[in-house]
This record gives C-alpha cells, sequence and structure tokens, in this order.
C-alpha cells in the first residue's frame, strides 16, 4: 500500500472531456459568461473535466475532490491538454474555486 494518490488514465480523461466536448455546455457557457473582469482561473472545460472525474472515481461532486483529481491524479500530458500548469497546489485550488465561481 501507498499514500500516493491513484493516477488516472489519459484515456478516462479524455473521454470525460470529450463528453463535455460533445454536450455544447462549454461553448452555452463560454457565451454566458462572457469577458468578466478579473482573473480567469482554469478554462471552464478543465474544472467541469475535473469534477466529471470526481463523481464517476469517488462519487462525489466537490471542489476539493476535483482540486485532487486535477493535482495529483493525472499525468503531465492529461493536465497539459487540460490547460493545468504546473504551479503550487495551493494556487491551483484557487484558481478552480475563481473558475467555477464565474460560472456560478
Amino acid at each position: 500500500m501507498t499514500d500516493a494518490p491513484a493516477r488516472i488514465p489519459d484515456s478516462k480523461v479524455f473521454q470525460m472531456a470529450a463528453l463535455l466536448d460533445h454536450s455544447g455546455v462549454i461553448d452555452l457557457i463560454d457565451q454566458e459568461v462572457g469577458r468578466r473582469p478579473g482573473p480567469a482561473g482554469l478554462p471552464v472545460r478543465s474544472v467541469l473535466t475535473g469534477l466529471l472525474l470526481t463523481v464517476h472515481y469517488t462519487g462525489k461532486a466537490t471542489l476539493a475532490e476535483a482540486w485532487r483529481i486535477l493535482a495529483f491524479s493525472l499525468s503531465p500530458m492529461a493536465q497539459q491538454r487540460l490547460s493545468v500548469i504546473p504551479i503550487a497546489p495551493s494556487a491551483l485550488s484557487r484558481r478552480i474555486y475563481r473558475s467555477f465561481d464565474r460560472v456560478t
């Protein structure tokens, strides 16, 4: 046993991202939210993909769990494709919450 976070396969990450892409919800959100002032945080697609992965793997839809997955459970390639740049975990957490706040 190890305390290291579980790695999520890239195929599952890209499957969830494709589900969002094909749903049209990202375009709808972008139209509704537009260009609001202030820092944008992460792309909405990244946060929602994290939430979908969270539901799939933990049964919960919380931003804290999405942060854990986006920060610690994705390969560098998956993080890059979701625009999750390698920054301090606390800074990533703020960007996730900021992005979700913009949508809600």
